[in-house]
């Protein structure tokens, strides 16, 4: 299904609305939880602090499975291993509504995680099996637009079904878009991924395969660019919270207006990225994206250092980190996963990994550091936009010699 044509048409609609969906199932779940903290604290009789964890589980359920979606759908195919993580997310979900105890609901935060995990990491795998060359590159700046819907409207939406119908309302909603997805995939979605290239699934042939796409210089490096930068997000979603409102003294029903602001940056950027990329050259578009990121990580840190402890301090600026990702993270993505079309997979499963071990990392540092100041936060967003440039123009590089390489091949 593969097409190296420039542009995209109409027809591209549905997929791309398909593939956003799926890449945005971990962040509505993670997102539309956040609103019901507090009130499951009071539904468990148990400390706030304890109810957090419903972030971490989830989180960790969806690491855990990164290294085997991958592999398991390069050998028996996208659509049944999707079915299969959509199917563990829905029940996963549906039982939520019947936790007794927050221990239960640990378990069945992680499963959620173990099955939503499907969504981002085969997203990137069909995107691969059905795009090439530049137009990959549109479409996965399409498909970051489409999902950055997700993080827009989660946590005010969660706010509402907690207001309305208490706890169970977050749960019901994680269910139906379960349900849903479900259908869609078992009725719509047709297997992308050739037959003919199917491989036998075994630990070592797993293995080469990571080793391959890790040892690819170029790929390597925007997997990197691209880790570094979505650990930028996850370093503002981990400690924002405790910045805001627990530093800054911001109401806690206020948070969310804070966070939208954010989340408008990411639907923005991803909207201009897309348009950008019909016109302007990949690596020029991208290297704007770096540089708002880290003019806004270096904004927030000279703020902080000047002691401005107002939100806008932290949100403004956060703003332009996220406004950036959105458009480096599609980007870097797809270059990496450019030479891999038989392994689409298996990148997608090496990306996920990267992007989440860099993630936690980075949010685990920030928050061991936490002072009740944005101090600690601004560094980590600061170093990470660093560092993801820094990748970027390894990568960029790596092409050139590859390129100049090839060139002297030919002579």
């Amino acid at each position: 299904m593969t097409d190296s044509t420039s542009t995209l048409t109409r027809s591209d609609v549905p997929m791309l609305a398909f593939l956003g969906g799926l890449t945005s199932l971990t962040a509505i779940a993670t997102d539309i939880s956040l609103p019901a903290i507090p009130a499951l604290a009071s539904q468990f009789a148990v400390d706030v602090s304890a109810t957090h964890a419903i972030v971490s589980l989830f989180l960790l359920g969806y690491a855990v499975m990164q290294p085997f979606y991958g592999p398991l759908s390069d050998s028996y195919g996208r659509k049944p291993v999707l079915l299969l993580g959509l199917m563990i997310f829905a029940l996963a979900s549906a039982l939520s509504l019947q936790a007794s105890s927050i221990e239960a609901l640990y378990t069945l935060r992680f499963l959620q995680g173990m099955g939503a995990g499907c969504g981002p990491i085969l997203a990137r795998a069909i995107l691969r099996d059905c795009y090439s060359g530049a137009r990959a590159e549109r479409a996965m700046a399409m498909v970051m637009f489409a999902m950055a819907f997700g993080p827009l409207i989660a946590p005010t939406l969660g706010g509402v079904l907690v207001a309305i119908f208490g706890v169970a309302g977050v749960f019901w909603a994680l269910s139906g878009l379960s349900i849903l997805t479900l259908a869609i995939t078992l009725v719509w979605f047709r297997e992308t991924f050739p037959a003919r290239q199917a491989e036998s699934l075994n630990f070592r042939g797993s293995l080469r395969s990571y080793v391959l796409v890790i040892r690819h210089p170029a790929s390597r490096a925007y997997m990197l660019s691209g880790g570094f930068i979505y650990a930028s997000m996850l370093c503002y979603i981990s400690a924002s919270p405790a910045v805001l409102i627990d530093g800054f003294g911001l109401p806690a029903e206020q948070y969310g207006y804070y966070f939208a602001l954010s989340a408008s940056a990411l639907l923005c950027g991803a909207l201009l990225n897309a348009r950008l990329l019909k016109r302007v050259p990949f690596h020029m578009v991208s290297a704007m994206g770096l540089a708002v990121s880290l003019v806004g990580g270096v904004l927030m840190l000279v703020l902080s250092m000047l002691q401005i402890h107002v939100p806008l301090a932290v949100a403004g600026p956060a703003a332009c980190v996220v406004f950036g990702l959105a458009i480096v993270l599609p980007n870097a993505t797809a270059r990496a996963m450019q030479p891999f079309a038989a392994r689409a997979g298996t990148a997608s499963a090496a990306i996920g990994s990267i992007q989440i071990s860099l993630g936690v990392a980075a949010g685990y540092a920030t928050g061991i550091f936490y002072d009740q100041t944005a101090l600690p936060l601004s560094i980590g967003l600061s170093l990470c936009a660093g560092l993801a440039a820094v990748c970027f123009q390894l990568a960029r590089q790596s092409e050139a010699r590859h390129l100049q390489g090839a060139k002297n091949a030919n002579c």
